[in-house]
Parts: structure tokens; C-alpha cells; sequence
């Protein structure tokens, strides 16, 4: 199977939302955006943890935002939080 981390797309420099971030796949997802460069944000129906995964990704030199975000306000808060990470 060829490895899809080699591809010659890059996501550096690009906002990537990373929904569930707070762990588990989501949280290794994230890392792995920040690792490639990507402006970050993260929401989580747990905004503490959320920010727990942004400021480690801060931390390590990254860029990433953390917002809590429940089903009712995904659409408009979404597209809200993705201009200002930008």
C-alpha cells in the first residue's frame, strides 16, 4: 500500500477543522495536521479538553484554536471560527 503521509500535496499554511478533537482519532488527527504545518482548529462538545490539544499544539510551535461546539450550532460556528484562525 503506498504511505498517503507521502504525498506531494502539502497542507502547510491551510486551516484545517478537526471535529471530535478532544481525543482519540480526532486528537491524533490534529497533531498530525499541526506536525504538517496546518493552522488548526479544533472543536470538541468538550471545549476544555479541546484547548488542552490546542495548547499543546501552540506548545510545540504550532498554530491552533479550540472552540466547544454543539450539533445546534455547527454550521454558522464553524464557518465563524474557521475565518478567525486564518
Amino acid at each position: 500500500m503506498v504511505k498517503l503521509s507521502k504525498l506531494s500535496r502539502s497542507v502547510e499554511g491551510s486551516v484545517v477543522h478537526i471535529k471530535g478533537a478532544a481525543s482519540g482519532m480526532g486528537r491524533a488527527t490534529a497533531y498530525l495536521f499541526a506536525d504538517e504545518g496546518a493552522k488548526v482548529a479544533l472543536t470538541d462538545l468538550n471545549g476544555d479538553q479541546a484547548e488542552t490539544v490546542a495548547r499543546e499544539i501552540r506548545d510545540a510551535g504550532g498554530t491552533a484554536k479550540a472552540w466547544a461546539l454543539t450539533g445546534r450550532a455547527w454550521p454558522a460556528s464553524v464557518a465563524f471560527h474557521l475565518n478567525r484562525i486564518r
